[in-house]
């Protein structure tokens, strides 16, 4: 029997929304409408907003729609209208106790980077007098100087001008900011962009002479060969066809991927690299990217895995995506590239960063290391859809203290601390 609750919320920003979503308006997405009789109610219908408000939740009780998305079951909160049932797009909805699990992550957060900014940046800050040198890496965005915008930094040697004691965006690690003076201009940028692109594991790589293509064949045949544990679970209908295009290209054909979502024109390219927006200059260092059936792989990171794991993106089903969030999909993915590239045929032919999605696959591999959910559950969630599992086992195991929604939101820079708070009730 289906379990209604309220105390439900509309999520602000789905994933590429098929209706869209206005400025602050509650939305949930393909509403279907209920047939007469015994049963629950069948898909009929097309896509169309209603006021989250009004709406009790089934969060127990899931459907999918023509298209795949995860559905849930919905009624009217009005008692006259409570036989009036809806499936609803569960991207659209964030379950009951997603700001109280998410507020109790970012304060945990904020005190573990309070005591960075004490020890780590404090020392970090004292490097960085004035007119001290810096050298700008391929791939720094940062905002112009009186000009007001985030662009691309050209990259190149630098000094620093003035340290300002803010931060210029939410998402900055460094208590300070660096205004930086160099032949392309005058610049503010974040000091952790100064690190750079780790290329130790492509350099490893090509010193083991790994550096080279892989047969679109060879990664069919990877798959193929997997372990049925979890490999059960791949689509049959891709694993039994030739595979996705797989190209090898450049930083500028990447970022202009980034900017086009696709694989980029001749023209495009050089347009995007005119251009040099944000987008653009994000994309420069990706090891890659799929795009529908593109698998665009940075011919500068060859034999790291990049195709591994971006042919699971595209074995993957949209759900984990669309409801639990990027980097909740980008550790799973990263999780079972680590599976694949393991096995006895694969282990010695790459060199795979193991700090690669850090925080993402710590944050999947934890709900695995308690017990929470098992590899099979999370293999059926990944490559078949099946994320209502997911809910359900986190749901009984933190006896819906928490909100897995709000957990999986935050693997990326919260991740250590989304883990300790599940940890510390978890025991």
């Amino acid at each position: 029997m289906a379990n209604f609750t309220d105390n439900w919320t509309s999520n602000p920003k789905p994933y590429k929304p098929p209706v869209p979503v206005g400025p602050g308006v509650p939305v949930v997405g393909y509403q279907v409408t209920a047939t007469q009789g015994v049963g629950l109610p069948t898909l009929d219908g097309l896509p169309t907003p209603e006021i989250m408000a009004i709406w009790e939740v089934a969060g127990d009780t899931w459907a999918s729609a023509p298209d795949g998305a995860p559905l849930v079951l919905m009624r009217p909160f009005m008692s006259e209208e409570k036989d009036k049932y809806r499936w609803g797009r569960r991207d659209y909805l964030r379950e009951p106790g997603y700001d109280v699990t998410d507020s109790k992550i970012r304060e945990m957060a904020a005190a573990q980077r309070e005591e960075l900014e004490k020890n780590f940046w404090a020392g970090k800050q004292l490097a960085y007098g004035k007119d001290a040198p810096v050298v700008v890496p391929e791939g720094v965005v940062g905002i112009r100087f009186r000009g007001g915008d985030w662009e691309g930094v050209p990259a190149g040697e630098y000094h620093v001008v003035d340290l300002i004691a803010e931060k210029i965006d939410q998402e900055q690690l460094a208590p300070f900011t660096l205004q930086i003076e160099g032949g392309h201009g005058t610049f503010w940028i974040k000091p952790e962009v100064l690190g750079g692109v780790d290329e130790s594991a492509a350099e490893a790589a090509a010193e083991a002479g790994l550096n080279r293509p892989v047969p679109v064949a060879t990664i069919m045949a990877a798959f193929q060969a997997a372990p049925q544990s979890w490999a059960q679970y791949l689509p049959q209908d891709k694993l039994l066809s030739n595979g996705p295009e797989l190209h090898y290209v450049t930083n500028e054909q990447m970022g202009a991927a980034n900017v086009v979502e696709r694989m980029p024109t001749d023209d495009e390219v050089r347009r995007a690299a005119a251009a040099r927006d944000q987008r653009y200059v994000d994309g420069l260092q990706d090891p890659g990217v799929r795009l529908g059936n593109d698998i665009l792989v940075n011919a500068g990171h060859q034999g790291i895995g990049v195709e591994y794991h971006e042919a699971l993106h595209w074995f993957s089903h949209t759900a984990v995506r669309t409801v639990l969030g990027w980097h909740f999909n980008e550790g799973t993915t990263e999780y079972f590239t680590r599976k694949l590239l393991a096995e006895p045929g694969l282990a010695n032919t790459v060199r795979r960063d193991q700090d690669q999605y850090r925080n993402q696959i710590a944050g999947v591999t934890g709900l695995i290391e308690h017990h929470i959910v098992s590899e099979a559950q999370l293999a059926a969630a990944y490559f078949s859809g099946e994320v209502g599992p997911l809910f359900q086992q986190f749901s009984v195991h933190t006896e819906d203290s928490l909100s897995l929604q709000a957990y999986a939101a935050n693997l990326g820079r919260n991740s250590g601390a989304a883990q300790e708070v599940l940890g510390n009730l978890l025991g």
